[in-house]
């Protein structure tokens, strides 16, 4: 179409809802969507299954599409735009999209000229080979361009703005080029496209060697290094993973990406390993096999035995043995128990080599039992991880309770109210207002017997501020505070729950733990009157015992249960548990940090203090704490080097550096050391610079 003229050309707009709000791409067609309406409904529906397909419902929902009217070009296009827009934005889901693909893959419809037809597979295969190369080629230019529109800036707001939008630009473009990737390893294991376009995108990746390039390799060899590292593939393999080695030494990149780059190399050679072990233990099998064989006997070996008795009188009577003639009186007496054994043990040695190979089999097919059995667990976790929180349900049936105990408190007065006033029409001059003093009375006073009301009233407070905390943000901060200033908090138990609550939330969320730590800074004067300790003593009680607690008792419990366990569902399920308490409690010292360095900044944590835990953390050493230590220095270590306490930190600073050399961390943290180190380096340098 390119080569002819474009005459009587109209290009038209088929655009569908889709999560994003984007519009599906113009179509240069020859011909205008006779049936437009249609067409946008047919998108509406598309989209719609997109956005709720999953494995359970996985053959319906393709059962909905096959059923489209899909029978111009205009629509396919418009059908794969969608999902592969679907795909780059839910990368998450990206098997299920490929699935989609799959099915569709043979799908044809006709095209501007008369007899040519085209393809789903073909159209979906260039748009996804397209994108790569324009992420992978344009990338660098586009940064460039919006690098030197920064720099051309000298209004420090304008600036500002440039620069964001220019940080926006690349997220999103990691965003895409890794969701791409994705979807290109899930094709790929679903034979839709091959090794030798693989190896393609690997060298192009390579060739880049930004960040987003490398993280994009990374992606890619740990979803289908394993399935590309095959034997007549091993050299080329080697190549790329020297090549990776190579860009570490160099020391070009992040410490993220070093630290990525170190893991896939970390795990080929963990995957080599069982590889080995494996083959080692085939082969084995397969000596023994060999060696058992080698001990029986055949034609060859009975042909030497023989041919001193061929002039024995059985012999000469007959050429060949005749069939009628029993095999005993055939053969000759003096090898009769040897050629028995020997019969015996060919036989035994066939059986063995047939167990071998049936051993073999089995093996095989309980491998690929088992890897089915664990892609299916893998989606129906990551379909779990789609499905609301165990909040968020809560939630919803206590609005609905809330709901129906409002409804019946209407109708029980409505019904009180009509039952008085018949009582009274049929009293007369006898009303029941004088009873009505007492009557109320009575009534508080079986309510106060049944259930404690300030119990109440104190859950109703814990529970509106629960839901403050959870829909805080920067915009209604103040709104929510005047809620919160209104609370009857006249107890210590109630000091402690509203702390509870704020730290609770605090830790689970370390995102948002410069807001929760206003809401501290707010509320630090509040006092309970006749007690002596605040708001403020009580905080950082909690903070400290947050950051002393100790987590070892219970792993090392866990690990002593594991250890003794020999069942290997028990051992699976123990070693799951162990790895979960561990991350567990890494969550929560993350959380605690980040939320002691925020009130910190709002002078609500002294220099001692932020002092002591900087000291128990370079004590303990372990990655957890590091990770922890590195925090800290990240997000207030600037402040904590004014010069009366640059000293201190010099000492801090070289027993990182001692750490760092001794090279007993795990790579990840020993590259954040690093990165501590040079991020003070870099602000003292500033800060001589200035004072010049």
């Amino acid at each position: 179409m390119s080569g002819t003229k474009k005459t009587c050309k109209q290009e038209t707009q088929s655009s569908a809802p889709s999560s994003s709000g984007q519009a599906v791409e113009k179509q240069d067609l020859e011909f205008q969507d006779p049936e437009p309406e249609k067409t946008q409904e047919l998108y509406a529906q598309m989209d719609y299954i997109l956005d709720r397909v999953n494995q359970n419902n996985f053959q319906q929902s393709m059962k909905a599409i096959t059923e489209f009217t899909i029978n111009t070009e205009a629509r396919l296009k418009g059908i794969i735009h969608l999902i592969y827009e679907r795909a780059l934005a839910q990368p998450t889901r990206s098997a299920t999209y490929a699935n989609i693909c799959r099915c569709l893959m043979g799908l044809k419809v006709p095209t501007a000229k008369p007899g040519v037809t085209v393809n789903f597979r073909k159209l979906f295969l260039n748009r996804v080979k397209t994108n790569f190369e324009n992420m992978v080629t344009n990338s660098c230019e586009i940064f460039r361009q919006k690098q030197e529109m920064v720099d051309a800036v000298t209004k420090v707001e304008e600036r500002q703005r440039v620069w964001e939008e220019l940080e926006e630009a690349k997220t999103k473009e990691q965003r895409q080029s890794l969701g791409n990737i994705k979807l290109i390893c899930e094709l790929f294991k679903l034979k839709m496209l091959t090794e030798h376009v693989m190896h393609d995108v690997i060298v192009r990746l390579l060739k880049n060697q930004d960040d987003n390039s490398l993280e994009g390799l990374c992606t890619l060899l740990y979803t289908i290094g394993k399935d590309l590292d095959m034997e007549k593939a091993r050299p080329r393999m080697d190549q790329y993973y020297n090549m990776i080695v190579k860009i570490m030494k160099n020391r070009t990149t992040s410490p993220r990406i070093t630290s990525m780059l170190q893991d896939v190399l970390d795990h080929r050679k963990k995957e080599t390993a069982q590889l080995g072990k494996l083959v080692e233990k085939m082969e084995k099998t397969r000596l023994q096999a060999d060696n058992d064989a080698e001990k029986y006997t055949g034609p060859g070996d009975t042909e030497p035995v023989l041919r001193p008795h061929y002039k024995s009188l059985a012999m000469k009577n007959q050429k060949l043995v005749s069939t009628s003639i029993p095999l005993q009186e055939n053969t000759c007496p003096h090898h009769d128990d040897k050629l028995k054994a020997e019969d015996s043990a060919a036989a035994r040695g066939a059986t063995k080599k047939k167990k071998v190979n049936v051993q073999l089999k089995t093996c095989q097919q309980i491998i690929q039992e088992r890897e089915e059995e664990l892609q299916k667990l893998r989606q129906e976790v990551e379909s779990l991880k789609k499905l609301p929180s165990i909040t968020e349900a809560f939630e919803e049936v206590r609005t609905c309770a809330s709901e129906m105990q409002q409804q019946f408190e209407d109708s029980s007065k409505l019904q009180f109210l009509e039952f008085s006033k018949s009582v009274e029409e049929s009293l007369g001059p006898y009303t029941i207002s004088s009873l009505s003093t007492s009557r109320q009375a009575v009534d508080e006073k079986d309510l106060q017997d049944f259930v404690d009301l300030e119990t109440v009233k104190t859950e109703e407070m814990y529970e509106q501020m629960d839901n403050i905390l959870n829909s805080l943000t920067a915009k209604n901060f103040h709104q929510a505070m005047k809620v919160v200033s209104a609370f009857t908090i006249d107890t210590e138990d109630k000091l402690k729950g509203i702390i509870g609550s704020i730290y609770e939330r605090a830790i689970l969320n370390p995102t948002s733990a410069e807001v929760y730590a206003k809401v501290c800074h707010q509320l630090k004067g509040l006092k309970i009157p006749g007690v002596t300790v605040n708001f403020h003593k009580l905080l950082l009680n909690q903070c400290q015992k947050g950051f002393e607690k100790d987590n070892s008792k219970i792993l090392k419990e866990k690990q002593r249960e594991l250890d003794t366990t020999t069942e290997e569902e028990d051992r699976q399920r123990l070693r799951e548990e162990l790895e979960e308490a561990k991350a567990e409690g890494q969550r929560e010292l993350l959380g605690n940090i980040k939320f002691i360095c925020q009130l910190f900044k709002l002078k609500m944590m002294t220099e001692g203090l932020i002092d002591y835990c900087i000291v128990k953390l370079i004590k303990d050493g372990d990655d957890d704490s590091l990770e922890g230590l590195c925090t800290i220095l990240f997000t207030i270590g600037k402040d904590l080097d004014f010069e009366k306490n640059q000293p201190r930190m010099d000492e801090h600073y070289t027993q990182i550096n001692l750490i760092q050399e001794r090279r007993r961390t795990s790579p990840r943290i020993r590259y954040m050391l690093q990165d501590v180190l040079d991020h003070r380096t870099l602000h003292l340098y500033k800060g001589q610079k200035e004072d010049r």
